[in-house]
């Protein structure tokens, strides 16, 4: 895990506000993810925006590109890592995002539900949290398959984006 934020420490030096393909690149080798998958995430949850906030009907914050949910303020903020540079440092942001949905594939295995995770959690026990998850789910892969036929907004600051293979994302069984 620390060898992991070791690669957020370098997107800090270089000292990226912006959240650039080589953010969705980076933080996709770094975690063994495609970086469709996560500029998709990306594109669903902020439209790329940095300064996105979102306040939740339960009262949690979620802030930046990836809108990272208050529920990992104190593990993060443990590692260095404060609310502000979320909300400020897009491609920090970017990684921190990868980060989590890499660790809910790892828990959950890599499929559409563990998508369905990233945005609306693993409860069980909420028939409406399994419903927003298949539905979020779906709205990924909508996204995804745009973004593998090059139709989606352009990211900030692009630095000559192409489309990657989806060996790494999930399958749609």
């Amino acid at each position: 895990m620390i060898k992991k934020f070791l690669g957020i420490a370098l997107v800090l030096v270089q000292g990226l506000s912006f959240a650039s393909d080589r953010c969705f690149e980076s933080s996709a080798k770094a975690y063994n993810i495609d970086a469709n998958l996560i500029r998709a995430i990306a594109w669903q949850e902020s439209n790329f925006r940095i300064d996105a906030k979102n306040v939740n009907k339960n009262g949690s914050t979620d802030l930046g590109v990836m809108q990272i949910n208050g529920i990992h303020y104190d593990r993060l903020s443990a590692m260095g890592i404060q609310q502000s540079d979320l909300a400020s440092n897009g491609c920090l942001n970017v990684f921190v995002g990868t980060f989590i949905l890499a660790e809910i594939f790892k828990k959950h295995g890599m499929n559409w539900n563990s998508v369905g995770i990233y945005n609306a959690g693993p409860g069980t026990k909420k028939i409406t949290t399994i419903k927003n998850r298949v539905i979020y789910a779906s709205k990924i892969n909508e996204k995804l398959r745009a973004v593998r036929a090059a139709r989606m907004p352009s990211i900030q600051q692009p630095t000559g984006w192409l489309p990657l293979s989806m060996a790494h994302a999930p399958s749609e069984k």
